[in-house]
């Protein structure tokens, strides 16, 4: 079996990432922060679909800004369901 190349990993990777962000985060952001994720899933079918893959800096820069959305996301989403301090 072939190993995926670089740019199939990162692909694969950040669908993965915004699948999670966009099924159990998004609900933690902020409108700004909403606004924001929109903004780049707005951009996202053009990035990968239509038989056009970026090159893999492209992609690499996609997958930082969507690891950076899933932490804090995943930070704040934590803080959310902790229980309150007294």
């Amino acid at each position: 079996m072939e190993k995926p190349s670089e740019t199939e990993y990162l692909v694969t990777e950040a669908e993965s990432l915004a699948k999670e962000i966009d099924d159990a985060l998004i609900v933690y952001a902020s409108p700004d922060a909403r606004q924001e994720w929109a903004a780049l899933r707005a951009r996202w079918p053009r990035v990968v679909s239509d038989h056009h893959t970026p090159a893999e800096e492209e992609l690499s820069v996609i997958v930082g800004k969507v690891r950076r959305f899933r932490a804090i996301l995943g930070r704040s989403a934590s803080q959310s369901s902790a229980p309150a301090r007294p």
